[in-house]
């Protein structure tokens, strides 16, 4: 692991929008799937970005962590999937310093899972994992947003996602109770933040506009790097 290296766009280490809570966010730059009207296009170059060893990474986004006194960490893209290997020896260390790690991916959880068994219809789960270090990554994330961006089931005030289609999976819940575990990340919140800023989604923030208060359009939406 100490000579593996990770290919990454960004860090944005104080982030309330690509997850719930606050969060440190890690950007992988290259995506292979190339959404339309992706926000992200800068992201889709293979040969972007900056090469980084994996074990550096988790340091910097421990000690991002450390600095603000909690241990959530969104890793997003791009696509992460599109490093395998990168990100589930990432996940590893993560996971082994306490973190709580979402993933987000354009990828669908059953295609990553790559199930053997006709049990889609009953939300069962068995099966393997064609990639080794796929199967690693999801065995160590807690929650996975999985799905291709969507352009028409976009939404300015949607929590935690860029379309209505990515489904917040609760991977902890899933591997306990051996079927999916699909998040309600659709009820409207009220987000205080560290330094008093007032987030807010659906229709609270149509009601914290009418007085005057809140953000209903803040300048980064989850997954945006600029």
């Amino acid at each position: 692991m100490a000579d593996l290296t990770v290919r990454i766009n960004r860090i944005v280490p104080d982030s309330y929008v690509d997850g719930p809570g606050r969060r440190v966010a890690v950007f992988f730059q290259g995506c292979s799937i190339g959404c339309r009207g992706c926000q992200n296009r800068a992201l889709w170059p293979g040969a972007g970005g900056e090469v980084v060893a994996v074990a550096d990474l988790a340091d910097r986004l421990l000690a991002e962590c450390d600095r603000a006194g909690h241990r959530n960490i969104t890793i997003s893209g791009g696509e992460p999937f599109d490093q395998p290997a990168a990100l589930a020896a990432l996940t590893r260390l993560l996971k082994s310093a306490g973190a709580h790690l979402i993933v987000h991916t354009g990828n669908v959880y059953e295609e990553l899972a790559l199930r053997r068994h006709p049990s889609t219809s009953s939300g069962s789960i068995s099966g393997q994992t064609q990639n080794p270090a796929t199967a690693e990554a999801l065995a160590d994330i807690d929650i996975l947003v999985d799905g291709p961006y969507i352009i028409g089931q976009d939404s300015p005030n949607m929590q935690y996602r860029g379309s209505r289609n990515q489904r917040p999976l609760d991977l902890a819940a899933t591997r306990r109770e051996g079927r999916l575990v699909t998040l309600d990340w659709d009820r409207p919140e009220l987000i205080i933040t560290h330094d008093g800023r007032i987030l807010a989604s659906g229709p609270l923030a149509e009601v914290l506009a009418g007085w005057g208060l809140g953000e209903t359009g803040p300048a980064r939406r989850c997954g945006q790097t600029n």
